[in-house]
């Protein structure tokens, strides 16, 4: 992600029948400017490792969807090497 030029993103877990099951990573700066959302999931009681998928993205934040304000809070911080560090 560093790549494209995001500087944080917003880490989510979902949370099914008591146990995160997943994730997701809301890649955004400014509204105005691009974006992408990629999602995880893992079965539950296997050690596989999370498989990423782009869910969506577009060039523009604000424009269409999302709205603007429901720009994403940083929690987490994109690393020169594209790894994502929890803030």
């Amino acid at each position: 992600m560093a790549e494209r030029g995001y500087h944080g993103a917003e880490i989510n877990g979902a949370f099914s029948g008591q146990r995160y099951q997943g994730c997701s990573a809301t890649f955004a700066d400014d509204v105005g400017e691009p974006w992408s959302l990629y999602w995880a999931t893992r079965i539950p009681g296997t050690q596989a490792r999370l498989e990423w998928k782009l869910e969506a993205m577009a060039e523009r934040w604000g424009t269409g969807f999302p709205s603007p304000w429901d720009r994403p809070r940083a929690n987490a911080v994109v690393q020169p090497d594209g790894s994502v560090s929890l803030a």
